[in-house]
């Protein structure tokens, strides 16, 4: 399947025996239903806000995060920091534990970030980037 978010897309091959997700009950919009859901949130930051330590862009972007739970997250506008500054700040966000960590690539101001690893990298367009996971 693929999904096109913006100018980021990701081409996904995934082989699902578990993904060890427990299933919601909560009852909200956002719960997964299904240990087989996929979360993939597409988020534009503008212009590197969430590393900005002198306004309330991280706090807010943590929140948002936080409460979306994805599996792959998205991120456009993202100038001045690398995949593993990006990979390192979703880890500190959410942890995923058991020594695992959160897998980044960037292509120009785009990144794809996702929990499960990235088997491989393409160019979309002159400026999109995509990922098989």
């Amino acid at each position: 399947m693929c999904f096109r978010f913006s100018r980021v897309s990701i081409g996904m091959l995934l082989v699902v025996a578990s993904l060890g997700v427990s299933e919601s009950n909560a009852n909200t919009f956002i719960d997964k239903h299904a240990a087989t859901d996929l979360r993939v949130v597409s988020y534009n930051i503008l212009s590197d806000s969430i590393f900005d330590q002198s306004s309330n862009s991280p706090d807010r972007f943590e929140r948002v995060v936080t409460a979306l739970n994805p599996d792959i997250l998205n991120l456009q506008e993202i100038y001045s920091y690398s995949a593993s500054q990006v990979a390192s700040l979703i880890d500190s966000i959410l942890p995923l534990g058991g020594g695992n960590n959160w897998q980044a690539h960037r292509f120009n101001d785009n990144f794809i970030v996702s929990k499960y690893p990235i088997l491989s990298t393409y160019q979309v367009s002159h400026d999109g980037a995509g990922a098989v996971i």
